[in-house]
């Protein structure tokens, strides 16, 4: 009927849904620090663009939709590696998987090959 898995592959195959998982996680809670923080103003930029008046003890301003809130870590200006870094964490762990995904599947298609050629 089908063939016998390992436990080995098993094993492999529940890391690969420990691993989606996790990268999965990772990008939601990354996502949700970074989309606001890449349209964040100072504030006398924000008060300009939005004819209003902001507190001036805020380092920074985000609009959503029409609601202005603080954005605490200031601008991605004001701390470019940080924001570097942040990126990074969103786009990397991705990267990677297309990678290996993509090395392991070439590897087993040459092994399924060289399985049925002889």
């Amino acid at each position: 009927m089908g063939e016998k898995v390992s436990a080995r592959v098993i094993r492999i195959r529940i890391l690969i849904w420990v691993w989606y998982i996790a990268l999965a996680l990772v990008t939601v809670q990354t996502f949700k620090v970074l989309a606001p923080w890449s349209s964040a103003l100072h504030v006398p930029d924000a008060e300009q663009k939005y004819h209003r008046d902001f507190p001036d003890e805020w380092k920074a301003v985000v609009s959503n939709h029409g609601e202005f809130r603080e954005e605490p870590l200031g601008t991605p200006g004001d701390h470019p590696g940080k924001y570097a870094a942040l990126a990074c964490l969103l786009f990397v762990p991705h990267a990677l998987t297309l990678i290996v995904g993509f090395y392991l599947g070439s590897r087993r298609a040459r092994a399924e090959a060289a399985k049925e050629a002889g």
